[in-house]
């Protein structure tokens, strides 16, 4: 659940219902607003992990607050509501920057908290294996859930990139040309730099001893992974790290 809200809509007992199930779903801080000048007014850059805003506002149009948001701050989560809204509304919210559109009503916990709030604001994520296929695939399905993915093929890049990029978390193969998955971990622990890691491998019983000794703390995942296997176990990374 992201850790902060902003909820922006004039319909005062939508709103307050949205701020009830943000609270009750675990929200640290809901915050609601009913138009366009009072959202403009609170939101900062890196004050919201997510912002629910609807079409249509009395002092101006969502999509132009989402717009204007998305500017300010590329990695805050940005949701269009709308009951009204037509297929052209939710492709100018998307070419605004929006990562979701919902139609009212809405189950906003299956819609959106469940499957993509864990990733709120937008993290971003270094993934190192040298199976172009393997890399393809899950690049693309993350990006889809709103990751900023980068992708690399040996060793050597992914320890350099994550010892001088800023990352959210690694997802390692432990067999990596260059350098080893389990070489890469301990080289950031004994620089200071360690991140979220999520170690995967298609060796598994070649490399048990190897596993064995990795720390408890890191999610192992044997290829091949299912469709969303990753994002899922990303999902609950993120959300035991936004634990207060």
């Amino acid at each position: 659940m992201p850790r902060r809200v902003l909820v922006v809509d004039d319909d005062a007992d939508f709103r307050e219902s949205l701020v009830d199930l943000l609270l009750a779903h675990g929200g640290g801080a809901v915050e609601a607003v009913a138009g366009v000048a009072e959202a403009r007014a609170r939101f900062r850059p890196g004050a919201y992990a997510l912002v629910l805003i609807d079409l249509r506002l009395p002092d101006g149009n969502g999509v132009e607050l989402v717009r204007e948001f998305r500017r300010r701050d590329p990695r805050v989560c940005l949701v269009l509501m709308t009951a009204y809204g037509e297929r052209e509304d939710f492709a100018a919210a998307e070419e605004a920057g929006a990562d979701r559109s919902l139609r009212k009503p809405f189950d906003l916990v299956a819609d959106f908290l469940e499957p993509y709030g864990a990733f709120c604001p937008h993290r971003r994520v270094l993934v190192a294996d040298d199976d172009p296929d393997f890399l393809a695939g899950v690049a693309d399905d993350l990006r889809q859930r709103g990751l900023e993915v980068v992708t690399v093929a040996d060793g050597l890049t992914a320890l350099a990139r994550a010892r001088t990029e800023s990352f959210d978390a690694l997802v390692l193969d432990l067999r990596l040309p260059g350098l080893r998955g389990d070489e890469i971990l301990r080289a950031l622990a004994e620089g200071g730099r360690s991140l979220p890691t999520i170690v995967v491998t298609g060796y598994a019983a070649e490399e048990a001893a190897v596993l064995a000794g990795l720390p408890s703390t890191v999610p192992q995942l044997t290829k091949p992974i299912g469709a969303g296997a990753l994002a899922g176990t990303l999902r609950d990374l993120f959300q035991r790290l936004d634990e207060p």
